[in-house]
């Protein structure tokens, strides 16, 4: 959302479709009711870095997360194998 707000003192962006429409109606009356301010080039560029670094830790997390799912049925497969053999 911080990229496609953009760096400027007004909405330049589409958020629709990016939040649900009561946060996007509250972004807007927010914007509207608040003077904002331009950040200099080496400001914009860290915020712009950071954001990328969170787009890069949630593809992580979900990879993360594929991972367990997929090992949490394989463990379960093997304590089901395991039983069957002990008995």
């Amino acid at each position: 959302m911080i990229l496609a707000l953009g760096n400027g003192p007004e909405l330049q962006g589409d958020i629709t479709g990016l939040l649900p429409s009561g946060s996007v109606m509250a972004v807007k009356v927010t914007a509207a009711t608040s003077k904002g301010e331009v950040l200099d080039e080496n400001e914009w560029s860290q915020v712009k870095e950071a954001t990328e670094m969170m787009f890069g830790l949630d593809e992580s997390k979900k990879k993360v997360k594929e991972l367990l799912i997929h090992f949490s049925f394989f463990f379960k497969c093997m304590r089901a194998d395991r039983r069957g053999f002990m008995r």
